[in-house]
């Protein structure tokens, strides 16, 4: 049940943690059982998670949008919840601090699994794919599940494309282009490998230093096949902007809005210009 409810005007509050004990946090007293995570409203519900140390009290929490009526909650062990929770139709994603996220059926609460991979404080989901981050060659990895999370990097995805900002850059790529991209830089990628092991295994079997056809041959074939490769360099890019740090970045109509140091800055989702930007105090970390 909510903590108290205010009837004529429809305000509730709700506390998660069963004990009313505080410990000191960031020069003043916080509660042992806080809410670090974001707040999902879908369907008429909102979903989150409180807790602060794994070994105490940490809950999962489903609640009725109007009313704060408890619908589920969930205490769990090894969780320490902070960042941005995502959902999909029926799977509710709670990143995990520094370890990997868990997985939460949407409607039960039941704990489904934790995810492989990186850890981190940041999630982020597609239609189809809860999406992992960039590799280091700054490629969009694409599986059928791409797994959570990466360091200093922020990325959304909205009407069919992907914006990513780095520490330097704002970036969108359509999500169709990459995908072929993608798919024709692993074929050859694969049949670059493939001759180069031939050739390695030629040169090591060949039992006279003179060249052979088949020699010339697969080099004028991994040349090839290593220019292709460089032509597809960047052809996922749909427009690039550069810009300073990102610490969150949200979307919002036809703007891509970045919080970065002592100023919060609107890019048009379009062609990544400058639609506005309005000074802060500090570095922006909630939007």
């Amino acid at each position: 049940m909510p903590e108290s409810l205010i009837f004529d005007i429809g305000e509730w509050k709700y506390k998660a943690g069963e004990t009313s004990r505080l410990l000191p946090g960031n020069g003043r007293m916080i509660s042992l059982c806080p809410v670090r995570t974001g707040i999902i409203a879908k369907n008429g519900k909102i979903y989150f998670a409180a807790g602060l140390f794994p070994v105490v009290e940490v809950y999962v929490v489903a609640l009725d949008a109007e009313t704060g009526e408890e619908i589920w909650k969930k205490k769990q062990d090894g969780l320490a919840p902070q960042g941005y929770p995502v959902a999909s139709d029926s799977l509710l994603y709670i990143p995990n601090s520094r370890a990997t996220p868990y997985v939460f059926n949407l409607e039960s609460g039941k704990k489904i699994k934790q995810l492989n991979g990186r850890g981190g404080t940041y999630l982020s989901i597609t239609e189809q794919e809860i999406l992992h981050g960039i590799n280091h060659i700054k490629e969009i990895t694409s599986d059928d599940f791409l797994l959570a999370a990466f360091n200093g990097h922020r990325m959304i995805f909205d009407k069919g494309y992907y914006f990513i900002a780095t520490e330097k850059h704002l970036t969108s790529v359509h999500k169709s282009v990459n995908d072929k991209v993608f798919a024709e830089r692993k074929e050859l990628k694969e049949k670059l490998n493939e001759a180069i092991k031939e050739l390695k295994n030629l040169r090591k079997n060949q039992k006279t230093s003179k060249p052979c056809l088949k020699f010339d041959k697969l080099l004028t074939e991994i040349e090839f096949l290593s220019q292709k490769i460089n032509q597809l360099k960047g052809k996922e890019i749909d427009w690039r902007q550069e810009i300073d740090q990102c610490y969150i970045m949200s979307v919002s109509g036809n703007a891509v809005i970045v919080g970065q140091d002592n100023k919060v800055s609107a890019f048009s989702s379009k062609d990544g210009k400058l639609i506005w930007s309005s000074p802060v105090n500090g570095r922006t970390y909630g939007l």
